[in-house]
């Protein structure tokens, strides 16, 4: 259903998700007012190190890699964002929660884009999302919170047992 990062990224059985990424990157830069430029050298800046944390030899080069990063990396952040968001009860559609938001029609929906992200083979290195996450940040807002909270609440539902402290997601 869905690819994150290199491995399984182009293969044809999946490429059907990767509207969704397109359609979330162009909200993120419609709700930040950042250039898509900017969002580009940050990426290139940490490909290096991204490549690194992968075994084996991935085969897209630099104008396949940052791109990838990119439109994974974004929209992991921001579904993570909205997610938080829509379980809190905000009601901010204009930012960050479409009304036409495929993901947000069915939680069946969430609970497998949640399961792909946790497959081993589905990663990006935390390093990219932090730095995604910080760019998209919005330094005003009073609602924000603490991103590992919000991943840890996103993943909530479809980890085994009690999973984490409760006073670490249930705020």
């Amino acid at each position: 259903m869905l690819a994150i990062g290199p491995y399984h990224h182009g293969k044809e059985q999946l490429l059907a998700f990767e509207e969704h990424k397109t359609r979330y990157l162009k909200k993120l830069l419609e709700r930040t007012s950042i250039p898509l430029s900017d969002y580009v050298m940050a990426m290139r800046e940490l490909e290096e190190r991204a490549r690194n944390c992968y075994g084996g030899s991935i085969n897209l080069d630099r104008d396949g890699f940052v791109p990838m990063m990119l439109f994974d990396g974004c929209f992991i952040v921001e579904l993570i964002r909205k997610f938080s968001r829509h379980l809190r009860g905000y009601d901010d559609p204009r930012h960050l929660r479409e009304d036409d938001d495929p993901n947000f029609k069915l939680s069946r929906i969430l609970f497998l884009i949640a399961r792909d992200m946790i497959l081993l083979e589905n990663q990006l290195p935390f390093f990219v999302l932090w730095k995604l996450f910080i760019m998209t940040e919005m330094p005003n807002d009073p609602r924000n919170e603490s991103f590992l909270v919000m991943i840890l609440r996103f993943f909530k539902g479809i980890l085994p047992g009690n999973g984490f402290p409760r006073d670490a997601i249930d705020r």
